[in-house]
């Protein structure tokens, strides 16, 4: 397992840890699109129903937050030159995060199934990735 500061320079591997990526989360549907308001500043309102773009996408209202994230797409999905891929990734938490100390042991002993332990990050100590949260 490589971490930010050893990261391979021909590319990402699966488990490596990367900074500063937003993971988001749709809780509520809320359906917005572009518009204007007064003296023309832009604004996001909310639409009715889904109207979706010639690719069936729309705008949503979404829960985010940026944190590491661990890369959980295989090395060889990822390793193609000339390829545009998505990497397969879940959010990285500090394990002091979490104050129930029954519910953090249990994360670092392998106990619950969302949360896979990540113990000892050089220079910043134990974490646990949330894969209920993980997105490409």
């Amino acid at each position: 397992m490589l971490w930010a500061d050893q990261l391979d320079p021909l590319g990402l591997s699966q488990g490596d840890l990367v900074e500063d990526i937003v993971f988001a989360n749709v809780a509520e549907l809320m359906v917005v699109h572009r518009s204007t308001i007064s003296k023309s500043k832009p604004a996001w309102l909310p639409q009715e129903q889904w109207k979706g773009d010639a690719q069936g996408m729309c705008h949503v209202i979404a829960k985010a937050r940026k944190a590491p994230g661990l890369v959980l797409s295989h090395s060889c999905e990822i390793d193609k030159p000339h390829r545009k891929i998505r990497v397969f990734m879940a959010p990285v938490v500090s394990i002091d995060s979490i104050t129930d100390e029954s519910l953090r042991a249990s994360i670092m002993e392998q106990k619950r199934e969302a949360f896979f332990p990540l113990a000892g990050v050089p220079g910043r100590g134990d974490f646990y990735a949330d894969l209920r949260w993980a997105k490409y």
